[in-house]
């Protein structure tokens, strides 16, 4: 044992011996400055990182605090691409109409604009640089495309917009909340399918009462065509006031020049 001892501090010893050196050199010629008048020079920065307890028992308790007070009780604060996927007949527009009344009970303040001819809609939306050409501040709005496959289909992924990739990614910081539907969820460009926050599927029975399943991007079985698991499940009963909403038998016209490649700066090859 007395032997690795000796063999280490004789393998060692030279570094040991030169770092005891510098640090004797550099106290000799720290002091030696001290000694002229020499003073290390201290920063003009009033910066001081608070502890740990004043940041948690005072900060954050008084901010918390202030933001209640501020808040704007009609501030926005849905966010997402919500879509509704189901066969014809299955109720996936009439949930999104649901949808959309609650969502307008909610925030009064808050605008909705379709191309289904919903009944509190502000504007329709023609295009889709309609989508990316207007806000409405903290008060938020919803952005609804009905048969959104007619305008955004999976064939047409290469061609995407770049705008719209955009939109999709910021709608929360621009209170946006997007809300499409489809027959089925791997028609949809790519583009939004993987930028989709919920996907509820409809189920309509009786015609009068509507369950549906949400589930999540992730969950979607590509091979099977089916979503593997589901986050929660919830039901209505189709009102008045939801079917007079909106115009069921409106024809969609999808965006007259198929594809998106007239914008040729702007487009996404994937």
């Amino acid at each position: 044992m007395n032997s690795v001892f000796k063999f280490i501090f004789i393998i060692f010893s030279p570094l040991i011996a030169f770092i005891l050196l510098e640090i004797l050199m550099f106290s000799f010629f720290h002091i030696k400055h001290y000694i002229k008048g020499m003073r290390v020079k201290k920063g003009g920065s009033n910066y001081k990182k608070p502890s740990v307890l004043k940041r948690l028992l005072l900060q954050f308790p008084e901010r918390l605090s202030l933001d209640i007070y501020a808040r704007d009780p009609y501030e926005f604060r849905e966010y997402g691409l919500h879509m509704f996927c189901g066969e014809q007949g299955s109720g996936k527009t009439t949930a999104m109409v649901h949808l959309l009344n609650m969502i307008s009970a909610k925030y009064p303040q808050s605008k909705v604009r379709t191309n289904m001819d919903y009944i509190d809609q502000v504007a329709p939306i023609a295009h889709w640089k309609d989508l990316v050409e207007n806000d409405n501040g903290i008060y938020g709005q919803v952005e609804v495309l009905d048969e959104i496959q007619t305008w955004f289909s999976s064939n047409q992924s290469k061609d995407f917009p770049a705008e719209m990739i955009t939109e999709i990614s910021q709608q929360r910081k621009q209170r946006k909340m997007l809300v499409g539907s489809a027959q089925v969820f791997s028609r949809i460009a790519k583009p939004i399918r993987e930028q989709t926050t919920f996907v509820y599927l409809p189920l309509t029975i009786f015609g009068c009462l509507t369950i549906v399943r949400v589930s999540k991007p992730q969950y979607w079985n590509d091979e099977k065509q089916v979503f593997t698991r589901y986050i929660k499940t919830y039901f209505f009963v189709h009102t008045d006031e939801i079917r007079n909403a909106f115009d069921t038998y409106k024809k969609i016209e999808k965006y007259k020049n198929e594809g998106f490649k007239e914008e040729k700066t702007i487009v996404i090859n994937q």
